[in-house]
């Protein structure tokens, strides 16, 4: 008789057909629970490792080119400049900064000093910092120092311009009469009117005038104040000295706009023409500093080894029916030459 604890097992073959696949499952539950179930990572444990690892790190300052504009800096030379440095600050991501005098110290980012019309103080931060780079624009004989690009070293380049002036304006008027019309405020006052004199003597030598009215030509007219009233009268005094071709200085084109103009006069200057003088106007001559800084602008940031380069003159706003291509070939052969050094304009400053 069987005891009734005891278990029966199926006789034969298929007993053991039937109880093999339970005992394979037995098995393989068992060797999954009992292997490394300390090493399952669960969706919260990754975030929590990824949140542990990645440590943010604060994002680099921009940066800084500080522009340096003194007080009476305030002219189309400087307005030209400054908006080519914030193009190119643009372009390459840099913060330009504008302040009219020299910081007692630098930031760590500002890097790139700019200053129009340095003086002798300049020099001295220079030294005082040879790990950053400066750019001395318009400079008067400042000495080379390894970390200081000079760009043009004997001024503006605005002598050179009046000088150029003086030359296309005798080269298109009979009996050389032409004249410089400026005022005591003018930045260089006297020197540009000796220097667009030089000019046209360059071209005419004697310049004397085969008809009255008899005068000393090259000529100038000077104002005593920027005043419309002034301005009328100065050119009542042109008219007067029968001059044909006018140099206006930069600060007196504004003034020009709204006054009537005499008949027959033509007009340089260092300055866009308005609506009131582009059909008398003959050209633009004026020096380009904002040409050769984007020339050199890459080598400038990229650590190149500072140079003195002069400051180039453009010819522009040409009315071709007046200086013809032949004429303007001619000024540009005294333009190269002016910048190179070969032709002086003999202008000194008083």
């Amino acid at each position: 008789m069987r005891s009734p604890c005891s278990t029966s097992l199926p006789p034969g073959k298929a007993g053991w057909r039937a109880v093999l696949p339970l005992v394979l499952a037995a098995l393989v539950l068992a060797a999954c629970r009992g292997s490394g179930s300390q090493d399952l990572v669960t969706p919260t444990d990754m975030e929590t490792l990824a949140y542990a690892t990645v440590t943010p790190s604060p994002a680099p300052e921009p940066q800084q080119v500080l522009l340096v504009l003194p007080p009476g800096s305030e002219d189309d030379f400087s307005r030209r400049l400054e908006a080519a440095i914030q193009q190119l600050g643009e372009r390459d991501s840099l913060v330009v900064q504008k302040v009219s005098d020299l910081p007692a110290k630098f930031d760590e980012s500002q890097r790139t000093i700019i200053m129009i019309y340095p003086d002798e103080s300049f020099l001295a931060v220079v030294r005082r910092y040879p790990d950053r780079t400066f750019i001395a624009v318009a400079a008067e004989s400042l000495p080379a120092e390894p970390n200081m690009w000079i760009l043009g070293n004997s001024g503006s380049g605005m002598d050179q311009a009046a000088f150029l002036s003086g030359y296309i304006a005798a080269m298109l008027t009979p009996d050389w009469r032409i004249g410089a019309l400026q005022s005591f405020e003018t930045r260089g006052g006297r020197q540009l009117d000796r220097a667009f004199i030089n000019g046209g003597v360059f071209f005419c030598g004697l310049c004397r005038p085969a008809f009255p009215p008899y005068f000393s030509y090259p000529a100038y007219v000077a104002l005593n104040e920027l005043s419309d009233r002034s301005a009328r009268a100065a050119l009542v005094t042109a008219e007067e000295m029968g001059l044909q071709v006018v140099w206006v200085a930069p600060e007196l084109r504004p003034l020009l706009d709204a006054l009537q103009l005499p008949a027959g006069f033509s007009f340089l200057g260092t300055s866009e023409p308005s609506s009131n003088l582009a059909g008398s106007w003959i050209a633009t001559v004026r020096p380009a500093p904002e040409q050769r800084l984007e020339e050199l602008w890459e080598a400038i940031l990229a650590g190149a080894p500072a140079e003195l380069v002069p400051i180039p003159i453009v010819i522009e706003n040409v009315n071709s029916s007046v200086l013809t291509p032949g004429r303007l070939g001619q000024a540009d052969q005294i333009r190269l030459e002016l910048e190179k050094g070969y032709i002086g304009t003999g202008a000194i400053e008083e």
